[in-house]
């Protein structure tokens, strides 16, 4: 699970990884981020788009505005990757990946 305080917009970077946990090369895909509340399943981000930090090495990233990190919860993420074949992935290929925002104390 990944943490981050609220209201920080700082980019989330990921790897895009197959289910034997090798990253893909990910040139000419488009990929896009989806983020729901863990307990309620009410969508936070819905298709956001990323950006190619290194396609080659699955490297990707997703910087979120603040309305995308205003609420303090739990959150699951999936990250969609549509190949240039327009075959879709979805990652992780099992479950998801968890997101906490905490609470700011200042």
């Amino acid at each position: 699970m990944t943490t981050r305080k609220r209201t920080d917009t700082y980019p989330m970077t990921f790897t895009i990884r197959d289910r034997n946990g090798a990253a893909v090369n990910t040139t000419g895909y488009t990929v896009t981020i989806n983020i729901v509340n863990k307990a309620t399943r009410v969508p936070k981000v819905v298709n956001g788009a990323c950006v190619a930090v290194n396609a080659a090495l699955g490297q990707w990233k997703y910087t979120p505005v603040a309305g995308d990190v205003d609420t303090s919860d739990a959150y699951d993420r999936e990250v969609k990757a549509i190949a240039p074949d327009s075959t879709p992935y979805h990652v992780p290929t099992k479950g998801y990946d968890g997101l906490y925002i905490q609470d700011n104390l200042g």
